[in-house]
């Protein structure tokens, strides 16, 4: 409202009063003339384009464009192209977008359309024209008021908001690359993030700030600041459509400055209420021709009557705000009165609670909002909900569990502030909560990944001795068994110790499958065979009877066919262990036809005990077992293994009804690949190959027994423990033209150079030459790509006699 006396608007009125008939006059003049300032071309062009010329608007931008409560289509670039269409005698139609990029993005492909609200940059000059600024306003900071920050520096370690799109990006991240922006889709969703705490701050136009501000009732925001940025938004047309250009600078040109002002007041706040333009001017005219007296008593009695309008809209729209705020918000509210009698429910309070508003109203706020301690599982009082006033503070907040009407439970986020009215008394209070069971949940999962991550440390540092001291046990093994006749009495014992070791071996790798960073060893494989055949061997003898139902045309997947293979096994094992009795074991498999993308869904499912409701979220966990015996490891490395597929696992369960475990996994692209090489059936004479093969290995036991095979193949051998050693050895062998036929490589070395520095340094003297890498834990890139490096083969320790053999020769030969 105005802050001066009454009477200065009529002698105001007076003194305009000549200068506005004038004024009339000359604008009546121009809009009877119509687009009189065109040329001819021009209205031709016009003329001949009728129908066809658009204007692209933001749909809802306020207070640039967007719909009233009743639907109609408003705003400030509105009342513009009004004024245009007037000037022009020309209708345009308008095309709508939900996102500025998307107007953008059609902007760049279309002509025939005029955009009012576009800032000029760089990458926008080479598909628009731009006419002069239309309007030019400071972008604003806008945070809420519990903020001390007011400049752009400020927020380096916070979120900083602005609209995708927007040209002041641009100008942030070349003058601010050090602060971190993050994008919302329009302003209306960013001053909601800022509102709720989601972003800390928002970059936007001042006037759209206090307009939104004033009229989406955030009553926490306030425009903290101004940055150095000025938004001059102009009106633009294609390139392709430099005619229309022309008309829209001048058409734009025809706007009066004065008009061009009535129409900023109109929609953004300026601290006071004027009259509006035309009102003024008839007032203006009548003054001249009523006495003075009679003018001011109307004035006077016009200006109270808007003060009761304008305060009784401004209830009114505040009334309004308040309700569309609660409709929109994402968190649940909840009121009550000093009784605790619910007063107002939100739809999302009434989503959690299970109760409607016409139900819940009047009733007791502990009877609707039941919530349970998170550690004990006891209720919680509503007199600990609400304690906080006794005690002088304004704000309490922590989490529960909510139990809503239909039992459902919710882990939510809750706060809880007094209402209070101006005289500050306390009129009720305010319950604001939110749903975070999915945030929960996810935590959770992280917190497994970490302890499998933790796993996978100890693994992988574990893993490079122990397979080497399984290899000596396995090398000694194989020679004892070469060394005694089949009918020896110790040949028994020998074959129980070959057993152990195989146990051994397969504990090992079921360990290093929580290394972080050992790989699977995939290839594309036919999925459905492959769960057949693992599930038929894990339930031979046993008293389950097991169905599959796999679709025949089940899609194939790149996996590791052995871990695959292993986690069918621990799932049928761990059904056959819920069912003491016997029962059916079901194995399904079918494709997933996603449009995004393709997916294969495995799933068992058992008869058995179930499992408690307490325990579900714990049995991936490493050593987790509700058994008498066994590792608690079988869940744990089937969640690992499935994890390095890119896959998910899941599992229902009730208690007294049975298990599914659920896993999903990508589909393979490509098709089955052939078939992995036959063994060499046929070894060749080995006596008649006269081998040199050279070996680095700093383990005494490993280098016997490989001593021990290769003099058994009828190899020379000459062995190393330390790469510049294996280097110096290669390089005199080569010198005197003898170069070793193969050269075995332990891939670690502790202390030293190691396999893959002296494979590299071999290879720069001697690119033919045959290299093999060893290792007792695959998880270095050379071991999985090994023939990026020049490697031959690989040998995975713990290696058989059989298998080493194997891998030497098909080396020597060239068959690799």
């Amino acid at each position: 409202m105005p802050d001066h006396p009454i009477h200065t608007v009529g002698w105001q009125a007076l003194r305009n009063l000549a200068g506005a008939v004038f004024i009339i006059i000359a604008l009546a003049s121009c809009r009877m003339n119509g687009a009189a300032f065109l040329t001819p071309e021009e209205k031709s062009w016009l003329n001949a384009h009728q129908g066809q010329l658009e204007v692209l608007l933001e749909a809802e931008a306020p207070p640039y464009a967007f719909h009233d409560d009743d639907g109609t289509f408003n705003g400030f670039f509105l009342d513009y192209l009004r004024e245009l269409e007037t000037i022009l005698g020309f209708r345009f139609s308008i095309r709508k977008f939900s996102q500025w990029n998307d107007l953008l993005t059609y902007s760049k492909t279309h002509n025939n359309f005029i955009i009012l609200n576009v800032s000029r940059t760089e990458d926008r000059a080479q598909y628009l024209l731009f006419t002069d600024a239309v309007i030019k306003v400071p972008y604003a900071i806008v945070t809420r008021k519990t903020s001390d920050a007011k400049t752009i520096p400020e927020f380096a370690d916070k979120t900083l908001c602005t609209v995708r799109g927007y040209a002041v990006i641009d100008a942030l991240t070349r003058d601010y690359p050090h602060v971190p922006l993050t994008d919302v889709k329009n302003s209306v969703t960013g001053f909601h993030a800022v509102f709720d705490g989601t972003c800390d701050a928002m970059v936007i136009n001042q006037m759209e700030a206090s307009y939104l501000i004033d009229n989406l009732g955030l009553s926490n925001l306030h425009i903290a600041g101004q940055t150095l940025f000025l938004n001059r938004l102009a009106a633009a047309t294609s390139h392709q459509d430099p005619v229309l250009f022309a008309i829209l600078e001048k058409a734009v040109d025809k706007i009066t400055p004065r008009r061009r002002q009535e129409i900023y007041r109109q929609w953004v706040s300026t601290g006071h209420i004027g009259l509006p333009f035309s009102i003024l001017l008839i007032i203006e005219i009548g003054g001249g021709l009523i006495l003075c007296i009679i003018f001011l008593l109307w004035a006077w009695s016009t200006s109270l009557r808007k003060q009761v309008d304008s305060q009784t809209r401004q209830i009114r729209q505040s009334r309004e705000n308040l309700r569309i705020t609660l409709l929109s918000i994402g968190d649940g509210v909840m009121a009550t009165d000093t009784e605790g009698k619910v007063t107002r429910l939100n739809p999302v309070a009434m989503t959690l609670t299970g109760w409607a508003f016409s139900e819940a109203q009047g009733k007791s706020m502990a009877h609707v909002f039941k919530l349970q301690d998170i550690r004990t599982h006891q209720p919680i009082p509503p007199s600990d909900l609400t304690g906080c006033q006794k005690y002088g503070k304004e704000t309490a907040t922590n989490e529960a569990i909510l139990i809503s009407r239909n039992d459902e439970t919710y882990r939510i986020h809750y706060s809880v502030s007094p209402i209070r009215d101006e005289a500050h008394n306390t009129t009720g209070t305010v319950f604001v909560f939110r749903d975070i069971t999915n945030n929960i949940k996810a935590e959770e999962e992280r917190l497994r990944f970490k302890k499998m991550e933790s796993l996978g440390i100890l693994a992988g540092g574990i893993a490079h001795d122990f397979n080497n001291l399984l290899t000596g046990l396995y090398g000694n093994i194989s020679m004892a068994k070469m060394t005694l006749p089949p009918e020896h009495e110790a040949m028994s014992y020998i074959m129980s110790a070959e057993e152990s070791m195989e146990a051994a071996v397969a504990l090992t790798s079921q360990f290093l499958t929580f290394s972080k960073d050992e790989k699977p060893d995939r290839k594309i494989i036919d999925l459905g065979k492959t769960l057949v055949d693992a599930a038929s061997f894990a339930a031979h003898g046993l008293n389950t009877k097991l169905e599959t139902a796999i679709d025949e045309d089940l899609w194939p997947v790149s996996a590791d066919k052995g871990q695959l293979s292993q986690i069918v096994g621990n799932l049928i094992i761990n059904a056959h262990q819920a069912m003491a009795t016997g029962g059916i074991i079901t194995l399904t498999a079918k494709n997933i036809h996603d449009p995004s993308d393709r997916h294969v869904s495995i799933s068992v499912q058992d008869q058995g005990t179930g499992i408690a409701p307490e325990n579900l979220d714990k049995i991936f966990d490493p050593y987790f077992t509700t058994k008498k015996t066994g590792s608690g490891l079988g869940l744990a490395t089937t969640y690992a293994i499935i994890t390095k597929h890119n896959g998910t696992i899941q599992v229902e369960s009730q208690l007294g009804k049975g298990s599914t475990f659920t896993i999903t996994l990508p589909a393979a692209a490509e098709s089955l690949e052939d078939p992995v090489k036959d063994r060499l059936e046929e070894l060749i004479d080995t006596q008649s190959l006269e081998a040199h093969i050279l070996v680095l290995d700093d383990q005494a036991v490993i280098r016997k027994i490989l001593e021990t095979i290769l003099t058994k193949l009828g190899f020379e051998v000459t062995f190393t423990v330390e790469g510049n050693e294996t280097v110096e050895a290669y390089q005199n062998r080569l010198n005197e033209g003898k170069p070793f036929d193969a050269v075995v490589l332990d891939l670690t070395i502790p202390g030293g150079m190691g396999g893959k520095e002296a494979s590299e340094k071999i290879l720069a003297m001697d690119p033919d030459a045959k290299l093999i890498i060893s290792s007792g834990h695959a998880s270095d890139p050379i071991m999985s790509n090994y023939k990026d490096h020049g490697i031959k083969a690989i040998a995975v320790k713990p290696y058989r006699f059989d298998d080493f053999k194997e891998i030497l020769l098909r080396v020597l030969l060239d068959k690799y």
